[in-house]
This record gives C-alpha cells, sequence and structure tokens, in this order.
C-alpha cells in the first residue's frame, strides 16, 4: 500500500527523513522523499481555513497535486497545524469570541472544502491528519516561549488547548462522512509529555522526528484496520 500525502512542510515527516520538506518546482514531489510507501507533496504554509476559497492560491495548488497524484492510493491531508498554532488564538481574539467558536469556524470552512474533495474525486479513503501538539516548555525551544512570536500566537497551555479542540471537531467531522478516516498523534503525544520527549521533534524542534514515524504507522494501522 502506497500513500500520497498533501499539506504544509509537515508532510516531509513521511519522507523518511529529518529534512526539511521542498517540493519540485514541476511535479510538486517532495525532492526528500525516501520512504517507499508514501509520496509528499508539501504546498507551503497555507491554511485549512482558506481551502474552501477557490481562487485562494492554496486551493489552487492543490488541485493542480490532485490532477497528477495516484487517485488509487489513500491521501493523507496534512492541514490544521499553522491554523492551531499561528492563527485561531488570535482569530479568536479578535472576534471576541470563544477558542471553540473560532474552532467550529475553521473547520466549518475545511470541511466544505473536503466535501467538494469527495465529490470531486474518487480518493478512499481520505485521512485527514491532526496537529501535533508543540514542544513542552521547559525544553530548549519553548525557554522563550511567548504570548507571540514567528512560529505561534498564545500561550503553550491555549495552543495546546486550540489543538485539542481541533483535533476532537475534525474527529467529529469525520465521523459523519463516508470515506473519511481522522488521525492524530496528538493524544499519544501529549500522554508522553507527561515524562518530556524532546526526541520526538527534528532539530528545528518544530516538525516531527523520524523517531516518531513507527507511532505514526501504528496509528494508521489501528485507523485503518490493516498492516501498512
Amino acid at each position: 500500500m502506497k500513500f500520497s500525502v498533501v499539506g504544509n512542510s509537515h508532510v516531509g515527516f513521511f519522507s523518511g527523513t529529518n529534512d526539511m520538506a521542498i517540493g519540485d518546482p514541476k511535479t510538486w514531489r517532495n525532492t526528500k522523499d525516501r520512504n517507499e510507501k508514501f509520496e509528499t507533496y508539501p504546498m507551503g504554509a497555507h491554511l485549512c481555513y482558506n481551502l474552501n476559497n477557490k481562487q485562494h492560491p492554496g486551493r489552487r495548488d492543490f488541485e493542480n497535486i490532485l490532477g497528477r497524484i495516484n487517485q488509487s492510493n489513500p491521501l493523507i491531508l496534512m492541514y490544521g497545524e499553522i491554523d492551531c498554532r499561528n492563527h485561531l488564538v488570535l482569530q479568536a481574539e479578535n472576534m471576541e469570541k470563544s477558542f471553540i467558536y473560532a474552532v467550529h469556524l475553521c473547520i466549518k470552512n475545511y470541511m466544505e472544502f473536503i466535501d467538494w474533495l469527495i465529490k470531486h474525486s474518487r480518493v478512499d479513503p481520505i485521512i485527514l491528519w491532526g496537529p501535533h501538539p508543540p514542544m513542552l516548555p521547559g525544553t530548549k525551544f519553548k525557554k522563550g516561549w511567548k504570548k507571540m512570536s514567528n512560529l505561534h500566537f498564545g500561550t503553550y497551555d491555549e495552543v495546546c488547548y486550540i489543538e485539542y479542540l481541533f483535533n476532537n471537531v475534525l474527529a467529529y467531522e469525520c465521523e459523519k462522512r463516508d470515506r473519511l478516516v481522522f488521525a492524530t498523534l496528538y493524544y499519544r503525544m501529549m500522554e508522553y509529555f507527561m515524562n518530556e520527549e524532546p526526541k520526538f521533534y527534528a532539530p528545528d524542534d518544530f516538525h516531527l522526528s523520524q523517531e516518531m514515524y513507527p507511532y505514526a504507522v501504528e496509528e494508521l494501522n489501528n485507523v485503518l484496520g490493516v498492516e501498512i
């Protein structure tokens, strides 16, 4: 079984290396791919919030890739991590609304795009991969954790809570639709974080490292009911 993986730079997790994912300018395929089970396609820092907008570059890029991938392969979509880490806390504050309100609004847009994808492709299953938590405070990267930086907006607890809400709502939406499967390492990692496991992050302290790959395979085996 071979998977197509489309999304932001976090698709590189399935490439078999800890290198930053770099898409080929002609094919979109990650030039760093080394894992024969996964073909990864990094689209840049696009938000799931914008994918329902047919005029948005992220949507146009996705439609381009959709025409290139083998639609007989299962498709993993990796979106939402940037929404949670950079935007949803700020959006909730700007709207003077709750975090759950901002999350529902974001996922509403995302699912409009997913409903379009279900209708206009023959991919089955479509796996929506939920975001993972940021590194635990007190580790090297998080010693400088502030309310706002170039990598996040929100306190550590706020971002973790946003991701918790996002994953729960996304899982619920997947249950309501055929051909959709939800997967994430969020819950597994939060359990491990009680004992601090920085080895699960790549050298940039941001993306996941290959140390976490066996757990991703286990997650896919569980949600798909097959051995990949």
